[in-house]
C-alpha cells in the first residue's frame, strides 16, 4: 500500500506539501543519518523509524517488517543516539504482541 502512495497522490492530483507536514528538526536529521547507517531499508521504513527515534522517550516501534526487527545497524544507531543524549529511553523495534482477542 505505501509503495503505491506516490502513484495515488499523482493520480488524484494531491499535493503532499498541502496534506502532509514536512519532516523537520530531529526527525529530518535522523532520517539523513539512517540513509547512510541503514541503507538496506526502503525510504518509507526509514521515515517511520526516524520519527520513532526522534521522540526521545518512545520505548517501542511496533512493526511486522522483519528487516527492522533485531537489525544490528538500527540497534547500534539507536545506542549512538542515547550515548550522545539525543534519546532518553531505549527504543525496542519488535513485532506486534500476540493477543488472545478475537475481532
Amino acid at each position: 500500500m505505501l509503495r503505491a502512495l506516490p502513484g495515488l497522490l499523482e493520480d488524484y492530483r494531491i499535493d503532499p506539501a498541502k496534506c502532509m507536514p514536512p519532516m523537520e528538526g530531529a526527525a529530518l536529521s535522523i532520517l539523513n543519518d539512517l540513509t547512510r547507517a541503514v541503507p538496506s531499508l526502503d525510504t518509507t521504513d526509514r521515515i517511520i523509524l526516524a520519527h520513532a527515534l526522534a521522540d526521545p522517550d518512545a520505548p517501542f516501534l511496533v512493526t511486522g517488517d522483519g528487516r527492522m526487527i533485531n537489525n544490528p545497524a538500527i540497534i547500534e544507531y539507536e545506542a549512538h543516539l542515547r550515548r550522545h543524549g539525543r534519546r532518553n529511553t531505549k527504543l525496542t523495534v519488535d513485532h506486534p504482541p500476540k493477543t488472545s482477542h478475537v475481532f
